[in-house]
């Protein structure tokens, strides 16, 4: 949205982020094609970048030739930002930042090894780590998660043994009365699999009521560090697919939890059951 005549001509012209731009503009209007006062200073917003949620974004850009004119810089450059292309993994970022730092050693006459020399922030190297470690802490999440639906598992299952064995008479009737093994196995992994349901429901609600609390607390906030302001908690909600896997594994996890005991509920001979 700047253009070359922009920076060949020293244009007082401005891109701005949506963010900035609601803060600034009065309710309902667009600052697009607008004049702001900055610094004593009137600069044209001439577009607005899209927010990615991340940071607070209230970064201004305006051409760098305006800014040398205005504030006297001269040739002087504070940070410089490159943008590269297929630098996909951390081996391919250290291989570029190093070429890139012998190049500079060259033309400054420092050695490329030498981190004092230029400070150099390579934001896809540490978006790379922290995916890898977004990656574990998901991971190490659902390890615990299935830990804590095994428990779960064990005690309904613990819970239809012992009703099997309460209702071993009941068993022992409805064989005689011409049940088939299936007959009393379908049954029980059906009363497993509502127990687990409302239960396992209930926690999903209790789950999903914790996020809503924290995003109608803490979500969208703003974490000030002083070099950069970051957002915390970006909608901190479940999303539908994972209900309905988390509804899969309860509906495997109660079919599991009543096979077992409706196993030994299936293998009992009638004439024991009705003398027990």
């Amino acid at each position: 949205m700047i253009h070359d005549l922009d920076v060949a001509e020293r244009r007082k012209v401005l891109l701005m982020s949506e963010k900035r731009e609601k803060e600034l503009a009065p309710r309902g209007k667009s600052l697009l094609n607008e004049y702001i006062l900055i610094d004593g200073k009137y600069f044209r917003v001439v577009g607005i970048y899209e927010d990615d949620q991340m940071s607070s974004q209230t970064t201004l850009y305006t051409p760098y030739t305006t800014v040398q004119t205005l504030y006297g810089k001269g040739t002087a450059i504070d940070e410089l930002m490159i943008s590269g292309k297929g630098l996909d993994t951390e081996e391919k970022n250290e291989s570029f930042e190093f070429r890139l730092r012998q190049g500079l050693g060259k033309i400054h006459t420092f050695h490329p090894e030498d981190q004092s020399a230029v400070w150099i922030w390579n934001q896809a190297r540490d978006n790379e780590q922290m995916n890898r470690a977004s990656s574990i802490l998901q991971v190490s999440l659902w390890v615990l998660g299935m830990l804590t639906l095994l428990s779960g598992v064990v005690g309904v299952s613990n819970i239809m043994l012992i009703a099997v064995k309460e209702r071993t008479h009941e068993f022992g009737i409805r064989k005689a009365l011409g049940a088939k093994p299936w007959n009393i196995i379908r049954m029980i992994i059906l009363e497993s699999l509502i127990i687990t349901a409302i239960f396992g429901y209930i926690g999903m609600l209790a789950g999903i009521g914790f996020c809503e609390y924290m995003n109608a607390t803490v979500g969208n906030q703003t974490l000030d560090i002083g070099i950069f302001q970051q957002q915390v908690f970006i909608d901190p909600t479940v999303d539908i697919s994972t209900c309905v896997r988390a509804t899969c594994i309860i509906i495997i996890a109660g079919a599991l939890a009543g096979f077992f005991p409706a196993r030994n509920a299936a293998k009992v001979k009638p004439i024991e059951a009705l003398r027990g």
